[in-house]
């Protein structure tokens, strides 16, 4: 097709990105690459938002270019409405990560972003199911381990509000190999919460309640209470 000719002409100047991406999606939208890609993501058909998409993630653009972009675009998609993100979202997603190696880091990001949306929307097992593919994007596998602690935590307190037991006691026990000696002593906390109303879920009520007094003995060891200061008039005299 015409569409498809044009996207083979991509280079790497963004020159060359704009001109496909004019290609892709006609003359209804205006602007510079940025603004216009927001506004299809905004007003634009789904076929129009992929067709936008394919031309920017051509392979003969430079990561240079497209990266920032793309990042960009998850950020300014937050600000969508509800609706409207809920069916841009997911496309961006499966486009990303087709070329998931160069876009690690928006992939990440639209999967926290995503996974935040179904919280707030009570949707508990799509949050999970989101966030549940991020400790294994190709980038986060070597950070550091308190945010994939967290992650797992997460995970499993979102299976838990789902009902779905089984999973969520193999991320917590995920989340437990991933503690260490520096580990702070609320993510020791919440881990032992979660385990207490996984224990509660199996109706193991005398484990759950084991593990919920230990969480309030650890929380109490953790309040620290600092003095008063004096008032002039209780100071020692010299």
């Amino acid at each position: 097709t015409l569409q498809k000719m044009k996207l083979r002409q991509l280079c790497r100047a963004p020159q060359a990105m704009e001109a496909a991406l004019r290609g892709a999606v006609g003359a209804s939208f205006s602007g510079d690459v940025t603004e216009t890609l927001q506004k299809i993501a905004a007003q634009g058909s789904e076929e129009s938002f992929r067709g936008a998409l394919d031309a920017v993630l051509q392979e003969s653009v430079s990561l240079s270019d497209s990266r920032p972009l793309l990042m960009e675009l998850v950020s300014y998609m937050q600000s969508l409405p509800a609706e409207r993100y809920e069916a841009v979202a997911p496309v961006l997603l499966e486009k990303l990560e087709i070329r998931a190696v160069g876009f690690n880091e928006a992939i990440v990001k639209l999967r926290e972003d995503l996974g935040d949306f179904f919280e707030r929307a009570g949707r508990f097992r799509d949050a999970a199911n989101c966030l549940a593919e991020v400790p294994f994007v190709s980038a986060v596998r070597s950070e550091n381990q308190k945010y994939l602690l967290e992650m797992h935590v997460r995970v499993a307190n979102l299976l838990l509000r789902a009902q779905d037991i089984v999973r969520a006691e193999g991320f917590l026990e995920r989340a437990g190999a991933l503690i260490g000696s520096d580990t702070e002593p609320s993510m020791r906390l919440r881990v032992k919460v979660c385990n207490a109303n996984i224990s509660d879920a199996k109706l193991n009520f005398t484990k759950a309640a084991q593990l919920f007094l230990e969480a309030a003995q650890a929380d109490a060891q953790t309040l620290t209470v600092r003095p008063a200061p004096r008032s002039d008039s209780t100071r020692t005299q010299t």
